[in-house]
């Protein structure tokens, strides 16, 4: 699902540049982190930090 800005009238990407996968908390960990990774990608990086 792709939701768009009000201002710029732009789809706000949603899909994780880690395992491909659509999800809501890619915007949201971009916003706080800056990278575009999902959830559970995170989550498993900061575990498994290679």
């Amino acid at each position: 699902m792709h939701f768009m800005s009000e201002e710029q009238n732009k789809p706000i990407i949603q899909k994780c540049e880690k395992c491909g996968k659509e999800n809501e908390t890619v915007h949201a960990n971009f916003l706080l982190y800056g990278f575009m990774v999902c959830e559970s990608c995170k989550i498993s990086e900061t575990l498994f930090p290679v």
